[in-house]
């Protein structure tokens, strides 16, 4: 029996989606219990304070990798405390609540972070929280929160690598909605790809590349290709709000930092 070395699930995902140094400035962005950007490089490029992961591709080039823990997660969290509601009541509600949830943010550290910050011991906050916010502004604040830490990201990224599109993966990307502000906070346009089967697609790709079903990775990938479809319009002026979003985080991290 024929045995090939896989590959780590977001690293799977980014194959399956058909993301490599044969499609330069597109990459993959994953909206599971974390949220990923994936991009590929031709040479390897670390970042010098070591902010995002650089590992070896299986297309024999390289690739950066940039995670913020709690991306879906911070909305089943969420979620679970408001069992009355159906994920979709909720979603209807963050979308009827305005562009900055009246100046309500969340910050989705609610595991820890490690893009860019590296800090374990940094914790989730909702921060500006009044008598004028509703359970759609929570949850409004927790989808922005999520776009504005993949976009803090996606600035230490694209200084390294080509990032002119990405290719949506994992359960949040469902969601027009937050498609639609993480592509402003991304500054980039954002595919569905149809028919994406996540990371057994990019194993099964492994697969007939080491079984020789095909002789190499690009040609598998151009056999295997999937339609990529554009979605939701950016929300215009998510990247106004980064600054006072960088700004609670900078002081979290002081504090956080100086515990034990």
């Amino acid at each position: 029996v024929p045995v090939v070395a896989g590959a780590g699930d977001n690293a799977a995902a980014a194959l399956g989606l058909g993301v490599s140094r044969h499609r330069k400035g597109v990459g993959s962005v994953s909206l599971g219990t974390s949220g990923v950007l994936f991009l590929p490089l031709e040479t390897p490029t670390p970042d010098p304070e070591g902010r995002v992961h650089l590992f070896c591709h299986a297309d024999g080039a390289y690739h950066l990798l940039g995670v913020t823990l709690s991306a879906a997660g911070s909305l089943e969290w969420l979620r679970k405390l408001f069992p009355e509601a159906s994920l979709e009541t909720l979603l209807r509600e963050a979308e009827a609540a305005p562009l900055g949830a009246l100046g309500l943010y969340f910050l989705p550290f609610l595991a820890g972070e490690r893009s860019p910050y590296l800090e374990p011991r940094l914790r989730g906050a909702f921060l500006g929280l009044s008598l004028a916010h509703t359970r759609g502004h929570l949850v409004r604040a927790v989808l922005e929160g999520v776009a504005l830490s993949l976009g803090v990201v996606h600035r230490v990224m694209r200084r390294l690598a080509q990032a002119e599109a990405y290719l949506a993966t994992g359960g949040g990307s469902a969601s027009d909605l937050w498609l639609a502000l993480l592509a402003g906070a991304l500054e980039a346009p954002i595919f569905r790809v149809v028919g994406e089967e996540g990371a057994a697609r990019g194993a099964a790709i492994l697969a007939l590349v080491g079984t020789g079903v095909y002789l190499s990775l690009e040609e598998a990938l151009r056999a295997t290709q999937l339609e990529a479809v554009p979605g939701p319009p950016p929300v215009e002026g998510v990247g106004a709000l980064l600054p006072d979003y960088e700004a609670w985080v900078e002081l979290l991290l002081e504090r956080y930092r100086r515990l034990p």
